[in-house]
């Protein structure tokens, strides 16, 4: 859970704070300096969490022991995906080539930059 102030911005103080943070978005290095593990990792299950279920190939269970988010997280998207709120992920990852290396690179923040599971992970240890 993301801790934020319980003093609501005004209009005007959140649209400049939306409007930067939309330019930062776009230099991937500031976003790597500013953001804690936490927050990339809280970013990497939402847009995980967009993803499969737009794809309606994995059920909830999946979903939610593999990314390790609650029930109430995923109806709470399925929701907002059916309202329409999250149509500009979709479709920029519908419209993506390389889905293999989206995931690969999704997993790899998940775990948080720990080795892959099974046989021989910790190899890099012995040199």
């Amino acid at each position: 859970m993301t801790h934020i102030s319980k003093k609501p911005l005004k209009t005007k103080e959140l649209d400049f704070v939306s409007n930067l943070f939309k330019t930062i978005i776009h230099n991937p290095g500031i976003l790597e300096e500013i953001l804690t593990n936490v927050e990339k990792i809280m970013l990497a299950k939402r847009l995980a969490i967009v993803c499969l279920l737009s794809e309606n190939e994995m059920g909830f269970l999946k979903i939610r022991f593999g990314l390790g988010v609650s029930p109430s997280t995923i109806v709470r998207f399925e929701r907002e995906i059916d309202s329409g709120i999250y149509r500009k992920t979709i479709n920029f990852y519908t419209k993506m080539k390389n889905k293999k290396q989206f995931w690969e690179l999704t997993e790899k923040i998940l775990r948080g930059g720990l080795p892959s599971r099974g046989r021989g992970r910790w190899k890099f240890l012995n040199k």
